[in-house]
């Protein structure tokens, strides 16, 4: 790896490895990472914790030298600079996700190219997703977030479109994590979790100097999916000799303990011809031709087999890009029909509550309805009771005043029988005794009245 040295815009030298790397600004450019040794790579603890479970990747962190920078391109595709903070606090697990995935490739960025904030509203808006039961899309992720700062050369980040804070900050001054980077690689006897099959980056490994801007849809004109990096553009960042990296395998030997294998150099070939395709009449036959027709006939051969050969090649890449497609038509057509039985289901289950409600309400119209009934017999009842009350009282007066005529009566027929001589036609029941005189009760002094006065009784 071709190694140099050049300076930052403050005249400090820094280490440039494999290409020009000025466009790189601040602390960036000048921080190395802390974990120089296995030693300090084994405190971050055990790399299995940060696997998804049945990913089948395993993990390596190896530690950096002193002159690698987090934004450093490495010879093939061995590792990739992640933070450490970016798993250990925000919670990224390996593989990426292909949503994240994707917004890497959005925007064009390495993983180390995104701030820790950025990657907190990336993993954040999964969890949000995750919970409402939809998956997370690219198009509604940007519909909330856009990026900032990305053509400073320094770490992109995500802000809140205006009007839609979706999340705040996870943290407001981050600090203290730009040499808190190392080298994640898969086991070696494992493919790259950061390759397809394809041999393509899922996203990209290393620094852009120009990442995309997410622009609005009205900006934008067409659909994220548009606008995702496609194979073609993937492949034109790949390193020559690992886009062959498996065509290499057919051109050389394998296989050396299987001596059944065509492919280990000790297959017995003279063996073989000599047992099967040495017979008389076909040595014969093509002894019986020149030497320039038996050249011309193996140049035919070699031409249609190179032809049969790059027929097989075009039509496995067609096949495998219209299974791919297949698989992505089928992807969203169990998307739309999910969207649509969950949408079917909150209209039935609003259908239902709407009904409820609406036996409710009839059911609280019943209840109001013999309510109002009720009172109004209640409140006859009460005018009823109001009248019959006054008449008793009424009745109970009269009835008084009659038992008292009544006994008044009886007392002059017996004075009448023992008086015989005396004339009681002047009594007057409702008449008292009062100085000499007989007044009506309401004309009585009581303070002072003579019909307490027993002298008057003789009267």
């Amino acid at each position: 790896m071709a190694m140099n040295r050049e300076t930052d815009e403050n005249g400090k030298a820094v280490v440039v490895v494999g290409e020009n790397y000025s466009w790189v600004k601040g602390e960036v450019r000048e921080l190395s990472s802390l974990f120089l040794d296995m030693e300090s790579v084994e405190k971050i603890g055990d790399p299995s914790i940060w696997v998804r479970e049945g990913s089948g990747v395993k993990l390596r962190f190896l530690p950096c030298e002193e002159g690698d920078r987090v934004y450093f391109r490495g010879e093939g595709w061995e590792y990739v600079y992640i933070y450490t903070t970016v798993f250990l606090d925000v919670g990224i697990k390996f593989p990426f996700t292909e949503f994240e995935c994707g917004v890497l490739s959005q925007l064009k960025c390495a993983p180390s190219q995104i701030h820790p904030n950025a990657w907190a509203f990336i993993r954040g808006f999964e969890i949000l997703m995750e919970y409402l039961g939809v998956d997370p899309l690219l198009e509604v992720f940007f519909s909330f977030f856009q990026a900032k700062g990305v053509r400073k050369g320094g770490l992109v980040t995500l802000n809140n479109v205006q009007g839609k804070t979706l999340f705040e900050l996870y943290r407001q001054s981050y600090k203290d994590f730009k040499e808190m980077f190392v080298k994640v690689a898969c086991a070696e006897e494992l493919f790259p979790f950061y390759l397809d099959e394809f041999d393509l980056e899922r996203f990209p490994l290393y620094w852009y100097s120009e990442p995309n801007f997410f622009k609005s849809r009205a900006e934008r004109g067409h659909s994220a999916s548009n606008v995702i990096k496609t194979e073609e553009e993937v492949v034109v960042n790949q390193p020559p000799e690992k886009k062959r990296v498996r065509l290499r395998k057919l051109h050389g030997y394998g296989g050396e303990e299987d001596l059944t294998s065509v492919w280990s150099e000790h297959f017995p070939v003279s063996v073989i011809a000599e047992e099967h395709f040495q017979s008389k009449t076909d040595l014969e036959l093509v002894g019986s031709v020149d030497d320039i027709t038996r050249a011309q006939f193996m140049q035919v051969c070699a031409a249609r087999l190179l032809c049969i050969g790059r027929y097989e090649d075009l039509k496995a890449k067609k096949e495998a890009e219209q299974k791919k497609e297949k698989n992505m038509e089928v992807q969203k057509s169990l998307e739309m029909e999910r969207k649509f039985q969950a949408a079917m289901e909150q209209i039935t289950a609003k259908d239902r509550e709407l009904s409820e409600l609406k036996s409710s309400v009839e059911q609280l119209k019943g209840k109001l309805q013999k309510l109002d009934k009720e009172k109004t017999e209640l409140e006859a009842r009460v005018v009823e009771l109001c009248v019959k009350k006054k008449e008793a009282e009424t009745s109970k007066e009269d009835h008084g005043f009659v038992m008292m005529e009544a006994g008044f009566e009886r007392a002059r027929k017996q004075a009448e029988f023992f008086f015989p001589d005396l004339k009681f036609d002047k009594l007057d029941p409702i008449k008292v005794v009062h100085n000499g005189a007989l007044v009506d009760d309401d004309e009585v002094d009581l303070e002072g009245g003579d019909d307490h006065n027993p002298d008057d009784r003789g009267a």
